[in-house]
């Protein structure tokens, strides 16, 4: 039999869930804009590296038509010149972001502008089959486009990738991918702290709100539970012991209680409890104190939680048994490792037959729904043993009347033989 879920579990897991919610609702978000920001990156890239190649491409031609007679390679040089001017006024974008052009010089790229990260100087050639070499390779084998790679200094970018024909060049423009996220991760903090506050918002509204709903689930879910098993046991059971025992066992494994006992109404005048060795224990080493001061301590009318029930009739809750001037027991022992104890009594036809108690290891406040369910079980399992008592009374008229006939056919065979 498992026991019903507690209310600090069904809130536990509603904080989870809700954490669980939301995190996945702010991650899925954070990847569509990403996706979306890196995109639109992409474009603004290929969007520069074109305009850039062109315009150099165009300054190249108009260098070499106007520059048709000098010097060979004058043209070419003027070019180069022009447009090292120009990058020199034009640190780059953001900031990482930056162009880069090179040509390719037997397995070398090498590089003919100077670099943001080089301090503006001109960096060291590279192999051309190298991992750094990635997207200026790509540019110089006649390629165009936008890829995720290393650059020549081993920072992963986003770089779009342009061929000169002309000028037999390889254009990047590229940006550190760390540049692109780090808006991100700075919206990812922010949104963690305000899915934080959701949650806490959330959490005191299910306190609020939601809980009350939960106690009242949790206690017509035990009730109910509780009443069911225990007309159904009128079937299953031998003897009012059998019955109690059962009942012991379904409270405490119900409840989530550690600790349930039975003390029976001795017949006779006055009145007096007297333990049983009907248990739950679910763990008998940690209440083996407990269990052996109870088999030794009797009751009378008023005296201790039993006595207290014996004289009401009805359910008793004791928030705190060492606090309690009226729980006898404590005084035997310092620490029983139980706290919270609640007891009803079990009626057969208007007499207390025997008291059912239960404990816990943790201080709980009183719990008047749990009040309520125990008198409910109380009069039900009342209802139960006196089925029990009247089917057993059936048996035994039964019985009776059977040896009655029986001594009938023996008394009148006996007769028709004189």
């Amino acid at each position: 039999m498992q026991p019903i879920i507690s209310r600090r579990q069904i809130e536990i897991r509603f904080i989870l869930i809700l954490s669980v919610v939301t995190l996945l609702v702010i991650a899925t978000a954070f990847t569509f804009l990403y996706r979306t920001a890196l995109n639109d990156q992409r474009t603004a890239l290929v969007e520069l590296a074109q305009s850039q190649a062109r315009l150099m491409e165009a300054v190249a031609k108009f260098n070499a038509f106007f520059q048709s007679s000098a010097v060979e390679g004058a043209a070419r040089a003027a070019t180069l010149s022009q447009i090292t001017e120009s990058h020199r006024r034009y640190s780059g974008f953001g900031e990482t972001g930056e162009v880069v052009l090179a040509e390719r010089r037997d397995d070398k790229i090498v590089f003919l502008l100077p670099t943001r990260k080089q301090d503006f100087a001109i960096p060291p050639p590279v192999s051309i089959e190298g991992e750094l070499g990635g997207p200026l390779r790509l540019a110089l084998s006649g390629q165009s486009g936008v890829v995720e790679a290393l650059d020549f200094e081993g920072a992963a970018v986003l770089a779009a990738y342009e061929y000169l024909p002309f000028l037999e060049m390889g254009l990047v423009v590229k940006m550190d991918r760390s540049e692109i996220l780090a808006p991100f991760f700075i919206a990812g903090a922010a949104s963690g702290g305000l899915a934080l506050i959701l949650v806490l918002i959330g959490t005191l509204m299910n306190v609020r709100m939601v809980r009350p709903l939960i106690v009242q689930i949790e206690q017509r879910t035990l009730e109910a539970t509780l009443l069911h098993q225990a007309s159904e046991m009128a079937s299953s059971v031998d003897s009012v012991d059998d019955a109690l025992k059962q009942v012991v066992d379904m409270v405490c494994e119900l409840t989530g209680w550690p600790v349930g006992h039975v003390y029976r109404v001795s017949p006779g005048e006055p009145a007096e409890l007297v333990p049983t060795t009907i248990w739950f224990l679910k763990d008998p080493d940690a209440y083996r104190e407990f269990k052996e001061v109870t088999e030794r301590t009797s009751f009378r009318v008023g005296e201790g939680l039993p006595g207290r029930i014996l004289e009401s009739g009805e359910p008793a809750w004791v928030t705190d048994i060492q606090e309690d001037p009226n729980f006898p027991r404590s005084k035997l022992a310092a620490n029983f490792g139980v706290q919270t104890a609640l007891g009803f009594p079990v009626k057969l036809r208007g007499e207390t037959l025997a008291v059912l108690e239960f404990f816990t290891d943790r201080r709980q406040p009183e719990d008047q729904s749990l009040l309520g369910t125990a008198r409910n079980l109380s009069e039900q399992l009342g209802r139960v043993l006196e089925r029990k008592r009247m089917e057993e009374d059936l048996r035994v008229a039964r019985d009776e009347a059977d040896e009655a006939n029986s001594a009938k056919s023996d008394f009148l065979a006996r007769m028709s033989h004189v």
